[in-house]
């Protein structure tokens, strides 16, 4: 009894409207929502070189950690994890086109999460919360949305991209890609969209390897065993002097801008219900996004891509969690699937291409509010990103169109013009220019 005291004392559970069972069901659920990444986030990076068991031994326990921090730490309802649209844009844009190794993008990655830590740390966070219209950070996230929808169809080969990974053309709708991709898509839509089943994401993955499998559309790869020293798995060593070059700072401005704003987009949309306050007041909110960005840190430090909030954890707040005992949960339950890792580092990526295409719509939708309701110019800018995404995978150059197409319209309005809005602005256009040249 003194045990379940401390727990409802510790969380505050009854002044926040909750329960005990409610946060433990709601930190179930949300595990079984989540757990797709351990087996995409691997697949993923392990096409650039990196050790795939490595990365997932890594993933798993960032996840975890963070996720358990987030519930001790900020006391909120919120799950971490290596963020789908952050583990694209190291693929294929860092490593991919860029041509930075593997390592040297984990370090852009590491340095990422310092500035995320600045800013938390200094009032940026809150003047960039406050004078970013909040038109122009939805726009953000659902160019990440889009981003990811475009990469699900990349590795589906539904679409095509030259080596300047410019639109070429569309694929063969046929052949064992097109159909893992056609049953990916319809898998997980119709067992988490339509059905609503608890793990629909997961079980899709599972099911869509297993008769991909049978159907001799791929082959299992890889070797099935554990390292016997888990140690041995965080011995990847990120490149931290990587911030030599435009290309480099470029990287990092837009990994900083995507994952600092998508996890304000993404909070502000999911805790409308709960005491968080995304004015950037908030002391939970500002406890949130510290452990947002020293996961980041960590993660890279570990190897693996940006660890960020996860659009999940509105199953959590849906089931009725309300405070971090639902996150403590998810994130022991993370911990409990490192035994287990054996099998899941012999999923190879093609088969979860649909459920990137699906998770970037579930961003899109969550996200896109303000954007209803906004004017001609701000849904035209919008489109403008999203095509631009689609013709060159580009996500920098679609957020610098974001800001420069908000400046414009903070020089029409009477309002003073925002400082913070314009050096923003300056600075990803610089970058952007030298990584050009």
């Amino acid at each position: 009894m003194k045990a379940i005291e401390y727990v409802k004392h510790r969380f505050l559970i009854a002044d926040h409207g909750s329960t005990i069972s409610t946060e433990v069901v709601a930190g179930t659920t949300t595990f079984l929502s989540i757990a797709y990444i351990f087996i995409i986030n691997p697949s993923l990076l392990g096409t650039t070189g990196l050790d795939q068991q490595m990365v997932l031994v890594a993933t798993i326990v960032i996840s975890a950690l963070a996720t358990i921090f987030m519930g001790l730490f900020a006391n909120a309802p919120l799950v971490l994890a290596p963020g789908m649209e952050m583990n694209s844009y190291f693929v294929f844009i860092l490593v991919g086109y860029r041509g930075f190794d593997p390592y040297s993008a984990l370090g852009i990655v590491f340095w990422c999460g310092v500035l995320f830590l600045i800013a938390n740390v200094t009032n940026l966070r809150v003047r960039l919360i406050n004078e970013f219209p909040d038109t122009l950070k939805s726009s953000f996230s659902v160019a990440m949305g889009v981003f990811l929808v475009v990469v699900g169809l990349k590795i589906g080969g539904v679409i095509l991209y030259d080596d300047h990974l410019l639109l070429s053309g569309f694929g063969v709708l046929r052949g064992p890609e097109f159909w893992m991709f056609a049953l990916s898509v319809s898998l997980v839509y119709l067992l988490d969209g339509i059905v609503n089943v608890r793990g629909g994401i997961l079980v899709s993955v599972i099911l869509t390897f297993i008769v991909s499998h049978l159907a001799g559309w791929i082959q299992a790869s890889g070797s099935a065993t554990l390292p016997v020293d888990v140690a041995h798995s965080f011995k990847i060593s990120p490149n931290l002097g990587v911030l030599t070059s435009g290309s480099a700072i470029a990287a990092l401005l837009t990994l900083f801008v995507i994952d600092f704003f998508g996890s304000i987009a993404k909070v502000s949309s999911m805790t409308k219900e709960t005491y968080l306050d995304v004015t950037g007041e908030s002391n939970s909110l500002k406890r949130a996004l510290y452990v947002d960005g020293a996961a980041t840190t960590a993660g890279a430090l570990l190897g693996t891509s940006n660890v960020t909030i996860y659009v999940e954890s509105h199953v959590a707040i849906r089931q009725g969690a309300r405070t971090g005992l639902s996150s403590v949960v998810c994130g022991a339950m993370m911990l409990a699937v490192l035994p287990f890792s054996k099998w899941l580092s012999l999923v190879p990526v093609t088969v979860a291409a649909g459920v990137l295409v699906y998770v970037g719509i579930l961003i899109i939708s969550s996200t896109k509010s303000p954007l209803i309701s906004a004017g001609i110019q701000e849904k035209a800018t919008v489109f403008i990103m999203a095509i631009l995404i689609l013709g060159t995978l580009s996500l920098d150059k679609a957020i610098l169109v974001g800001l420069i197409s908000s400046v414009v319209s903070n020089i029409k309005s009477p309002n003073p013009l925002s400082r913070v809005l314009v050096v923003s602005t300056i600075l990803l256009a610089c970058a952007v220019w030298t990584s050009w040249v």
